[in-house]
């Protein structure tokens, strides 16, 4: 057949394999020549500009970041001179923090385990779902039972935002529904679970909400200015306000010889 009467790729061929292939190689995976051959029914050459194209991008696009043949697996690898993924040592050791903090429901703590697994490489991440496996069935949640993940989120926008916001919170001794005008200034997690901080009209210290009692809130886009002398520092409250009590700081001196 001459060159005239042969047939060009159709374009969404060629991107479909070119993108399977670099998305392998963000995986961890190494692409053999034969084996990419086979898989898309294609010749040696092909391959070869394909993996061009994926140089080629990488050196326009992405700072520290090459494709490289690796002659003890005869393949063909992504290097990246500077690491900014986590490895498998590091993603179990995460996973175990997140298991124990017992933060959030069952189903929500296995979606995050199974999303956090797959960021490993393909041929690991069996290990550790073998790891895992035991601990997401012996996982208990807490007694809440509450979605916190997107109220979370809402909140610490809120917080960027600096909107003082309505909040329903549902107090503990008796159940009972309040409304409280709240300027929250910033979110902290302590013995499994989250809370949220802000400052009311009623007191000059901040006070503690337990995320999961918060019925709802209401932004209401109202800005507000905290002192300089009041600003929230996550690493001093925690040195000062000890098991989530909030209270006016007392200064206490000891006499002693």
């Amino acid at each position: 057949m001459s060159k005239k009467n042969k047939r060009k790729e159709p374009e969404e061929k060629q991107m479909y394999r070119i993108l399977s292939m670099y998305d392998r190689l963000k995986s961890g995976e190494c692409i053999v020549k034969k084996e990419e051959m086979a898989r898309f029914n294609v010749s040696d050459k092909t391959i070869q500009r394909d993996l061009q194209s994926i140089r080629g991008f990488l050196e326009t696009e992405k700072i520290g970041e090459y494709v490289d043949y690796d002659r003890q697996q005869r393949g063909y690898v992504l290097r990246q001179q500077t690491r900014n993924w986590l490895t498998n040592e590091e993603i179990f050791a995460v996973l175990k923090v997140l298991i124990d903090s017992r933060a959030f429901r069952k189903a929500e703590m296995h979606d995050l385990i199974d999303k956090l697994t797959a960021l490993t490489k393909k041929e690991d991440a069996a290990i550790i779902q073998k790891m895992m496996l035991n601990e997401k069935h012996l996982y208990v949640e807490l007694q809440h039972q509450k979605s916190l993940i997107e109220l979370l989120w809402q909140l610490s926008t809120v917080i960027q935002e600096k909107h003082v916001i309505e909040l329903y919170y549902k107090r503990e001794m008796d159940a009972h529904t309040k409304l409280h005008i709240v300027k929250p200034v910033g979110i902290i997690f302590s013995e499994f679970y989250f809370y949220l901080i802000g400052y009311t009209t009623k007191v000059a210290y901040p006070i503690i909400f337990r995320v999961d009692r918060i019925e709802h809130f209401e932004d209401t886009h109202e800005r507000f200015v905290i002192p300089e002398n009041m600003r929230f520092q996550e690493g001093e409250f925690r040195k000062r306000v000890q098991f989530m009590y909030p209270g006016e700081l007392t200064t206490v001196r000891f006499k002693f010889n």
